[in-house]
């Protein structure tokens, strides 16, 4: 099979830039990878360019053949005029940037056709899963088409970008819903990795389902849940919003009241953009699923509960290095698709055996690398005695500063609430054994 190229548009560009190199930026905007270039001269010409450039030189027809003569290239090909040869074919070199983008069109058409091969020789063997082997193949297609553009530029204009971002608003961060938590971390970022720690029962799953259904109103949310149905994660998602006790729902003890402001948020849940994975075997099924929403648009966030339960694609040498590697692909995933991550982990019975019973970060089970992968740590603690009142410590932030908030726990109605602002306890709540239900 003859892959695709366009030698006349690679010699055009070449000689273009080598009779005239100021045409050089808008030619790497388009062609950010030599490899680009499907002759193998062309190819070691147009680094010579760059490499000359970025020492200060000016690359021309001498200078290029002088650096491909020092560094041995030049010889192998016994053409020791070919520069010359390139620019005595321009027509013109303003065209340089126009035929860049034919070289880069062919480059990514070759990368195609490649993919596709490797991609039905693994389907014919039979190797892998079928949904290993769909996920292998879209991330070869994406790769195939993804140009990644190296900026080597310096920072000139960086403080009217910042300066501008902040008088548009632009800054990019999303609003949790409490208040007392924005003051400390702000939001949730894009391309940010968000551990949420706790031990059984304390309440990690309304954090994420809470935070879920929030995100859910700007856009699209994937909530994994390697834990709960889908069934049993709505009947909590519509308990907080319509304020009905989520043991009515289990147990189908809803009164005439409860029906109704049930049916009162059913066009509220039904404009929610909430997805839900409940049957999630192994990593590359999670992250497949998160890839085919983010194609579909707009993805805002994606949770998953909790990281102790996900499983590897293949045998790890231990338990604590398999769970490295799923949180180190969940933060190449956030900064891959530009979402903040949510995962939810359990903590380790150290916490426990404290005085004040409070987590510490090192008590992040099979913590491996979670804490170096994580941009912010939360951990999550209730008292016995005072089980309404949820401790968030922030114990990582990367983006700001590190605390604690105390936000309301309302365990029966699956939701979290920013406490109000009572200096005398006028707005304490008397605890109750149905608040610790999750």
């Amino acid at each position: 099979m003859e892959l695709p190229a366009n030698y006349e548009a690679e010699r055009s560009v070449l000689g273009g830039l080598l009779l005239d190199p100021s045409y050089l930026n808008d030619v790497a905007a388009v062609i950010d990878d030599p490899a680009a270039f499907y002759d193998p001269k062309h190819e070691a010409i147009y680094r010579a360019i760059l490499q000359i450039v970025a020492t200060g030189g000016r690359p021309d027809a001498v200078t290029v053949t002088d650096f491909l003569t020092k560094s041995g290239e030049l010889g192998k090909w016994q053409r020791p005029t070919i520069c010359h040869e390139l620019t005595a074919d321009v027509v013109s070199p303003v065209l340089a940037v126009a035929h860049a983008s034919v070289i880069a069109d062919a480059a990514i058409r070759r990368r195609l056709a490649i993919a596709g091969q490797a991609i039905a020789a693994d389907a014919v063997a039979g190797i892998g899963r079928p949904d290993e082997l769909v996920e292998k193949a879209r991330k070869l297609v994406d790769e195939s088409s993804h140009r990644v553009v190296l900026d080597t530029g310096y920072l000139f204009g960086a403080v009217d970008e910042i300066v501008h971002e902040l008088q548009q608003g632009e800054a990019q961060v999303t609003r949790t819903g409490w208040n007392a938590l924005n003051g400390l971390i702000g939001g949730l970022r894009p391309g940010a990795l968000y551990i949420v720690g706790a031990r059984p029962g304390v309440g990690k799953t309304v954090v994420g389902l809470n935070l879920a259904v929030k995100f859910a109103g700007l856009g699209s949310v994937g909530f994994v849940s390697l834990e709960m149905s889908r069934s049993e994660l709505v009947k909590r998602a519509i308990s907080a919003e319509a304020g009905v006790k989520l043991s009515a729902l289990i147990d189908g003890r809803t009164s005439i009241v409860d029906m109704e402001m049930i049916n009162s948020v059913k066009s509220v849940v039904d404009s929610w953009r909430l997805s839900i994975l409940d049957n999630a075997e192994s990593l590359s099924q999670i992250l497949l699923y998160a890839r085919t929403l983010h194609r579909k648009g707009d993805l805002k966030l994606l949770v998953v509960d909790y990281l102790q339960l996900m499983r590897g694609d293949r045998k790890a040498e231990s338990r604590q290095q398999e769970v490295s590697e799923f949180s180190r692909a969940l933060k190449l995933l956030a900064k891959e698709l530009q979402i903040p991550v949510v995962a939810l982990s359990q903590l380790n019975r150290e916490s426990a055996n404290r005085k004040n019973n409070e987590p510490l970060i090192s008590d992040l089970r099979e913590s491996g690398s979670l804490e170096q992968d994580a941009d912010v740590v939360i951990l999550l603690h209730r008292e016995k005695t005072k089980a309404r009142r949820l401790k968030m410590i922030v114990a990582k932030n990367r983006q700001g500063r590190q605390g604690e908030v105390t936000l309301n726990f309302e365990g029966e109605f699956c939701r979290i609430v920013d406490k109000p602002f009572d200096p005398l306890g006028v707005f304490t709540v008397a605890e109750d054994k149905e608040s610790t239900d999750v």
